[in-house]
């Protein structure tokens, strides 16, 4: 048995995937195995494939006889998976030199489950590099301090915590039974909500080991009517939470992280896609109104007042008014929740 499986699915990538797979195969840490499953690529990433695998045999190169995603090929990839530990790359980030080691040996002196550490992020058509406070997660550097944790011990920060799969190592036996969503984005906060139930040892490590790609036209920076997908997403992070026991105790965050994910995202779509968003949105918040309804009075103001305009307003535009008005009436409450919405952050 390898010690580390390095799962990368790639689709059209023929750019990235070089420097990435440089970045694997160079690593100071030998014992892996390399799955790359290929999601119908019309471009030269399979040739790109096949030459690195003719070279280094811990890689194998796995063509799907059709597109049907990530998740799909993370799924397959989980069950060919043979590493004690699990690695997921996306295949236009890369790793520091010595990534894999230092992730490896923290984990086996740990007896983690999961080791989360932090990335260095750049765009592809610029040489900056830059921080982003999502994946500094800084506020749990000051809940955990040095120590190994449960999600029992960051329960109120555990829908904060990012959720981004290039910067954790997971021991194989706690995920592989998990599995992701098919054909939709956002599925690694399903994934990794699951992960983090389940796990009994969590250690986060304040380094960076990986650089994050940012491609501008990337899934998660098209702000279409594929935004909506997020509705799916919560809904799976819904079915994990009632899956595992751990809805009502954890009902309140879960529901004010649906709240502010759905509107992000709606807030950032296109505006010819606002209006066919926001009615799968209200739809959304009308079907699961009997939760919403009873969590209400713990829920932020500001949730609060989304949640009412949306179910009062049909249509998109006279929700926006009509929030804004309730904005400035329930000024100074807001200033409290986003100075607490902050503290967590911070």
């Amino acid at each position: 048995m390898v010690e580390i499986s390095v799962i990368i699915p790639t689709y059209n990538i023929e750019k990235h995937i070089q420097k990435c797979l440089d970045s694997v195969i160079n690593q100071s840490f030998k014992d892996l195995e390399i799955i790359c499953i290929d999601d119908k690529s019309t471009d030269n990433t399979l040739n790109i494939l096949n030459e690195y695998a003719l070279k280094d045999p811990r890689i194998t190169v796995y063509p799907k006889d059709e597109n049907k995603g990530i998740g799909d090929s993370r799924n397959i990839s989980l069950t060919l998976a043979k590493g004690k530990y699990i690695f997921f790359l996306d295949s236009d980030d890369y790793i520091v030199p010595d990534a894999l080691e230092k992730a490896y040996n923290i984990s086996e002196e740990k007896s983690l489950d999961i080791l989360m550490f932090k990335m260095i992020h750049f765009y592809e058509d610029s040489e900056d590099y830059f921080k982003i406070r999502y994946t500094e997660m800084r506020y749990l550097k000051k809940i955990v301090q040095d120590k190994v944790f449960n999600y029992k011990d960051v329960e109120e920060y555990l829908f904060y915590l990012c959720v981004n799969l290039q910067c954790k190592l997971f021991r194989r036996d706690l995920i592989c039974d998990i599995r992701f969503p098919n054909e939709k984005i956002f599925e690694d906060t399903p994934f990794f909500i699951e992960a983090m139930l389940n796990a009994k040892r969590v250690y986060f490590l304040q380094e960076h080991l990986t650089y994050k790609c940012e491609r501008r036209r990337s899934l998660s920076h098209t702000h279409d009517y594929k935004n909506a997908d997020i509705i799916y997403m919560a809904d799976h992070v819904s079915d994990v939470l009632k899956r595992n026991d751990i809805f009502d105790e954890l009902k309140t965050s879960y529901l004010q992280f649906r709240i502010k994910h759905i509107t992000y995202y709606y807030r950032y779509t296109k505006f010819r896609y606002k209006s066919k968003f926001y009615v799968r949105m209200r739809r959304d918040f009308i079907d699961n109104k009997q939760e919403y309804d009873k969590a209400y009075d713990d829920l932020y103001k500001i949730y609060q007042i989304i949640y009412d305009s949306c179910i009062k307003t049909e249509n998109d535009k006279i929700f926006m008014l009509r929030s804004f008005c309730q904005f400035l009436m329930h000024f100074p409450r807001l200033i409290i929740d986003f100075i607490r919405e902050y503290l967590k952050w911070s």
